[in-house]
């Protein structure tokens, strides 16, 4: 979702706004996915590390439950990334179509 902008929101407000304000307001979006997801990264670390240590499985395949949390740190830190690169992206464009060098 994150990749092409098909995030749940309300555009209404967005679309009436002239070009400059609509890209200060993508890069205010972009920061704040990429503080959100930040966040979640941070507190999804030592509950895998909780996980790991309790020696937990899963009730019906036998696997480590820290495997599985695992995957939350995973999509976590790629929303990351993926926030950074449209926050790069949006910071680079130019209403000319062209990117800044």
């Amino acid at each position: 979702t994150i990749k092409h902008a098909s995030m749940l929101r309300v555009t209404a407000l967005r679309d009436i706004m002239p070009p400059n304000a609509r890209r200060v307001l993508d890069i205010i979006v972009d920061i704040v996915i990429i503080a959100a997801m930040g966040m979640l990264l941070y507190y999804a670390v030592p509950l895998v590390g909780d996980r790991y240590l309790s020696g937990e499985t899963s009730p019906a395949m036998q696997w480590p439950m820290w495997v599985m949390y695992c995957f939350m740190i995973l999509g976590f830190g790629l929303g990351v990334f993926r926030g950074i690169q449209r926050l790069v992206c949006h910071v680079s464009y130019r209403p000319d179509g062209r990117e800044e060098a």
